[in-house]
């Protein structure tokens, strides 16, 4: 008799690039509260060193890994070169900015006031958090499943995230 042979399915794969260690901490926590298993998904520091450099190792990233969707996180207090934005666009790279910076993304969620500084945002935002910015779980108690539900009404921003980690990925 023969052996019947199983037919392996392949899941879309979704790259989600932060530009440093806080982003992708705050992406893992959504990430485990969203995600299904619809996508499979990758999440990567580019190690900071401004918007072009995350752009650009975004880029590369899914032009040597061949990821289906590639996202990227990064803070918006750097002006990027339009040639680099224009480039990422024409490579289907998805960029969600942070105003002014993540701390102040994370601010918006809790609607708590936000300084217009990167420093002044995690000034106020750090000692907010359950632990250190650069470890997932530190984001579980500030960021339930309930408190991004209802913030995500209310920034695109995060909408788009969880939208990308849900596999709604059109």
């Amino acid at each position: 008799m023969a052996k019947v042979r199983q037919v392996r399915v392949t899941k879309e794969t979704l790259l989600f690039v932060g530009e440093g260690f806080c982003e992708k901490a705050f992406l893992a926590h959504i990430n485990g509260l969203y995600s299904k298993g619809a996508i499979k998904t990758k999440i990567i520091t580019a190690k900071g060193k401004g918007p072009e450099h995350v752009i650009n190792h975004a880029i590369s990233c899914k032009k040597i890994d061949g990821y289906d969707h590639v996202a990227v996180l990064l803070d918006l207090d750097l002006i990027c070169a339009p040639s680099v934005l224009k480039d990422a666009k024409a490579k289907g790279i998805i960029i969600i900015g942070s105003e002014p910076c993540l701390e102040g993304f994370l601010l918006d969620i809790m609607g708590v006031k936000k300084c217009t500084t990167n420093n002044g945002c995690k000034k106020i935002c750090h000692p907010l958090l359950n632990g250190e910015p650069t470890d997932r779980d530190t984001y579980s108690a500030l960021f339930k499943k309930s408190v991004l539900d209802k913030a995500r009404k209310i920034h695109e921003n995060l909408n788009s995230i969880i939208n990308l980690f849900e596999g709604k990925l059109k």
